[in-house]
């Protein structure tokens, strides 16, 4: 088995706001004025 590396990112209140990696879909979220996440974006390259 190989090994790879999948970054995140996060806002100022830590929460997740993307995630990505060499040969992995990237994916993002927006969270909406109350803290839920109502969207998450898959997006394969």
């Amino acid at each position: 088995m190989g090994s790879f590396t999948e970054n995140y990112g996060y806002d100022a209140l830590n929460r997740l706001t993307s995630s990505y990696g060499p040969g992995l879909p990237s994916k993002v979220c927006q969270y909406n004025a109350i803290g839920n996440l109502p969207f998450k974006t898959v997006a394969v390259t």
